[in-house]
């Protein structure tokens, strides 16, 4: 589920779209498959917060919705 995460952040990320919000994406991503996989609403929410931080990264996926960093051309 993590790889399947992390190659949608990738996909997002060639079509051009800001990379800025990449890790939110990525988030909303994780915790709707978690959903697919986990019948425990709890379980479900747990699992995919996990998946869609570590998907990005949580530290430099904060810093960069913050700070704006990492963001070319936008």
């Amino acid at each position: 589920m993590l790889y399947k995460n992390i190659q949608k952040g990738e996909v997002i990320k060639r079509a051009g779209l800001n990379v800025k919000f990449i890790p939110l994406i990525n988030l909303g991503l994780g915790v709707c498959a978690a959903f697919l996989i986990y019948s425990d609403i709890k379980q479900a929410i747990i699992v995919g917060l996990m998946v869609g931080l570590s998907a990005s990264g949580l530290y430099s996926g904060v810093k960069n919705v913050i700070e704006g960093e990492g963001v070319k051309g936008y």
